[in-house]
């Protein structure tokens, strides 16, 4: 099943012994190497974290055992490194690998059953909330992030033939 980062966001974490809600999911912190939900940071003061290991289900919120699943950002040591370094993919700049501008990611779709990003959802803004120019990426076309960017392959290698292809067709049509 296929999850959106804008569902995602503002769901409760459910204990499941009292079903009761513990916190809010805030944010969904995505390891840049390999695209992977390495935890989803919840609100509050404290930003504690909870590890897709510790998730029960994700139905109407995200069911953990108890608070005690929850640490803090500093505990889970590869989830502070990757806050510190890149920070959240949401509302990040994207840029093809020639330095053309195609946006902000202002939405991520994530595959449920492998924990892993899949498409993001660029889209250039005009006074912060008129979306325009908006377009799908797959996550595979991610070639580098940074703290404030995105780089993806370029926009014209959907549009380009294979050369096996294009020499195919231009003896076709000789």
């Amino acid at each position: 099943m296929e999850y959106e980062y804008s569902k995602i966001i503002g769901l409760p974490v459910f204990e499941a012994d009292t079903a009761r809600p513990v916190f809010l999911i805030n944010d969904v912190i995505i390891d840049p190497n390999n695209g992977r939900i390495i935890a989803f940071l919840t609100h509050g003061k404290q930003k504690l974290v909870v590890t897709p290991h510790d998730i029960l289900a994700i139905k109407h919120g995200i069911w953990i055992r108890d608070a005690g699943d929850l640490g803090t950002v500093e505990d889970v040591l590869r989830v502070a490194k990757v806050v510190n370094d890149f920070g959240s993919f949401f509302m990040k700049k994207v840029f093809t690998e020639e330095g053309k501008y195609l946006g902000k990611i202002l939405d991520m779709y994530f595959d449920s059953q492998i924990i892993c990003l899949t498409k993001i959802l660029v889209s250039k803004t005009f006074l912060g909330f008129v979306q325009y120019d908006s377009r799908v990426l797959p996550a595979k076309n991610i070639i580098d992030t940074t703290k404030d960017s995105v780089i993806v392959k370029s926009d014209d290698t959907k549009n380009k033939l294979p050369e096996a292809v294009r020499a195919r067709v231009k003896l076709e049509t000789a």
